[in-house]
């Protein structure tokens, strides 16, 4: 059952009602085998149901980190209310608590009702509680959500707080004292009754001899050519009905082929009638995937996100070689069979366009012989009358609206305001290897783009921070491929008010990356800006030795990665994992694939100061992992050895990515409801697994 927590402090008699919705993306993943987003449309229908039928609402949203939209710009009616809920999509990180006050400035009632699943950065991310003004009663609807990263124990004790400032009623608003303005002048012109007059001239048209005749041929043969042009598309708009009537009532969808694998079976689907809907009636996938079909297109819908080409979605237009995972279950589209059209019928009737073609040019013709040759002047008697003036009204000046006061969306922070301050300082960053900081280091993550490190390292490095030990991060790329989340993001004095790509978006992603590895306990960044492949789909993806040839070669990248690590002697390498059987992007693959190459060739040669490498691992793809020899189980909300939390550190990463959709909303949201994350660990001192990961157990 929904948790319906009530904070009321005055009976409200209010008619009409103000409705939050909160559309954090958390609301997008299931619990109960329906999603938190349809739970919530469910309990809120249920109680528009119980309240007067007579009541209006306004509708606003809180869409990602603070911002508030207004979705109704009148009173609407319970009916129409769960009409535009129904259409809502769950999108962003939301930060509750500011959202909540900004919402009492815009809403136009004295009664707010929250819907949110409490899942939110505000539980874990040191946020003021709001204080709402006494005259405002307070309901939320929400639901017991799992993971730590909840606020329903702040949302249960919410209390409205007087404000100084007492607002006015609707009645004492005509008592007020209104802003005067300035008077309106008209300006005036006098008319000059003394101009002298203006002798006029005329233009008289001279003709071609033989006008007479041509003129009225000319206009009778337009009027032909336009008749014969109607008769013409008639026949052919019938054609094309008949042609249509053909396509559409012979057509047969296309076939689309589905390699269905688990880890112990493997099957073939054949779609032929849409929309078709696979899911355990009969196929191995865990939950509901319907599949569309428009023409020559086909689309996927699902209500719980799957992995496609490495990106989790739930919308998405399928095409030959994609790939999507659900659970353990991987599916491959592997062809799209076409199935051939009948015959339409063959035009007889393309001939008579000619007809009007041949007519017009003959038109033309006649119309250039019936025009006029040259213009005479003659002159005219009468004088030009002077035209008035129309008088000009000077409109009074007035101020313009404040933004906050006309504007339908809000933000309760100043854009060019700076960051949470609960960040450690900024990374120092390095160009590698020509540039390196002192050695010895205590450990050394690697990973491909910028924000990889907070995503697959977040909840590891603030631990080894917290024991001691310092470190860096070296990135190979510097991620100008990324897609940039504008306008989500805002934009200040770092971010423009535009999207940014390529050379612009790297520039950005540095000082982003350089933020969020100090906010993850590292001392220094290390980046060998080697170039960053667009991933759109499956169609991107190349092998890992096609990765290494456009970073300058295996050998290249080897030799780079000997040199940084004899440089730094760190004893601990974080890195992500070779190709294996999570679902990964082929530069993480690549990068993988080298580490392990320089670790080998120092340990062969007797040289290598890495007693342990450890493997960031994706933690939404644990089941991938099962079974597997050296995975680990931490819990990365246990406070490290300096008493901070790793989970908090992490999220504070993630929120300085904000160019990144990945980190700052899937990222964040996930986490959020993660209880444990899950790493590889392969070491030949067993101490380590007691030191870094004492709360932590074996499988």
């Amino acid at each position: 059952m929904l948790l319906l927590v009530l904070v009321s402090v005055v009976p409200s008699s209010a008619q009409d009602v103000s409705v939050l919705f909160d559309l954090g993306f958390s609301l997008a993943s299931r619990d109960t085998g329906v999603t938190r987003i349809d739970r919530l449309r469910h309990e809120l229908a249920n109680w528009l149901d119980a309240r007067p039928a007579h009541e209006s609402y306004e509708l606003l949203i809180a869409s990602h980190r603070d911002r508030v939209e207004r979705r109704t710009s009148e009173p609407v009616s319970a009916g129409e209310l769960k009409e535009i809920v129904a259409v809502l999509a769950p999108w962003g990180t939301v930060e509750l608590l500011p959202v909540l006050s900004r919402t009492v400035t815009l809403m136009n009632s004295d009664h707010l009702l929250v819907v949110t699943d409490g899942q939110d950065i505000s539980a874990v991310v040191p946020t003021p509680v709001p204080e709402l003004p006494d005259s405002i009663e307070v309901e939320i609807l929400s639901i017991p959500a799992p993971g730590p990263g909840t606020i329903h124990h702040i949302l249960a004790s919410l209390s409205t707080q007087p404000v100084d400032r007492p607002i006015p009623d609707a009645g004492d608003a005509a008592d007020q004292p209104q802003p005067s303005l300035p008077d309106a002048s008209v300006g005036t012109h006098e008319a000059r009754v003394d101009a002298p007059a203006a002798i006029l001239f005329a233009r008289r048209p001279e003709y071609r001899t033989g006008r007479g005749l041509t003129a009225p041929l000319a206009w009778i043969l337009a009027i032909a050519i336009l008749g014969l042009l109607f008769y013409t598309i008639r026949r052919e708009t019938k054609f094309r009905r008949q042609r249509i009537y053909v396509k559409w009532n012979n057509r047969r969808p296309p076939v689309l082929v589905l390699d269905v694998r688990t880890p112990d079976d493997a099957q073939t689907l054949r779609l032929e009638e849409y929309p078709a809907t696979i899911g355990p009636g009969n196929s191995a996938l865990p939950h509901e995937i319907t599949v569309r079909n428009e023409g020559k297109r086909f689309f996927l819908e699902t209500g719980t996100p799957v992995r496609i080409n490495g990106m989790e979605r739930t919308e998405y237009e399928l095409g030959r070689g994609d790939q999507f995972r659900a659970g353990s279950v991987r599916v491959f589209v592997d062809a799209v069979e076409k199935v051939p059209w009948k015959r339409p019928p063959q035009p007889e009737h393309r001939l008579l366009f000619a007809l009007p073609a041949v007519a017009t040019v003959f038109a033309v013709g006649l119309f250039w012989y019936s025009a006029p040759v040259s213009y005479a002047a003659v002159p005219i008697a009468e004088p030009a009358v002077p035209v008035q003036p129309e008088p000009v009204a000077r409109l009074p000046e007035q101020e313009p609206l404040r933004a906050e006061e006309g504007s339908q969306t809000a933000w309760s922070r100043d854009p060019n305001a700076p960051e949470a301050s609960d960040f450690r300082g900024t990374a120092r960053e390095y160009a590698a290897p020509e540039e390196l900081p002192a050695g010895p280091l205590d450990f050394l993550a690697i990973h491909a783009h910028p924000d990889d490190e907070a995503l697959y390292f977040g909840s590891l490095l603030p631990r080894l921070r917290g024991l001691g030990m310092r470190g860096a991060v070296l990135v190979f790329t510097d991620g100008e491929s990324g897609l940039d989340q504008y306008p989500w993001r805002g934009a200040d004095g770092r971010y423009p008010s535009r999207r940014m790509s390529g050379t612009e978006l790297a520039d950005v992603r540095r000082i982003e990356a350089a933020r969020a590895i100090g906010a993850l306990g590292a001392d220094y960044y290390l980046r060998l800006g080697l170039s960053n492949a667009p991933y759109s789909s499956v169609l991107d993806v190349v092998g890992v030795e096609a990765v290494l040839e456009r970073w300058g070669g295996a050998d290249q990248v080897h030799r780079t990665l000997l040199q940084i690590i004899e440089a730094l002697q760190p004893e601990i390498i974080i890195a992500p994992d070779e190709p294996g059987p999570a679902l990964e992007h082929f530069e993480h693959q690549a990068v993988g694939v080298a580490v392990r190459r320089a670790l080998e060739t120092l340990e062969a040669e007797g040289r290598s100061p890495v007693h342990t490498l450890i493997i960031g691992t994706d933690p939404r793809q644990a089941d991938a992992y099962t079974g597997h020899p050296q995975k680990v189980i931490m819990d990365p909300w246990v406070p490290a050895s300096d008493g901070r939390i790793p989970r908090v550190d992490q999220i504070h990463a993630l929120l300085a990515h904000q160019t990144q959709r990945d980190a700052t909303v899937v990222g964040i949201q996930a986490r959020l409801m993660l209880q444990t994350d899950f790493f590889l660990v392969h070491t030949d001192n067993e101490d380590v697994i007691q030191r870094v990961f004492s709360t932590a157990r074996v499988e």
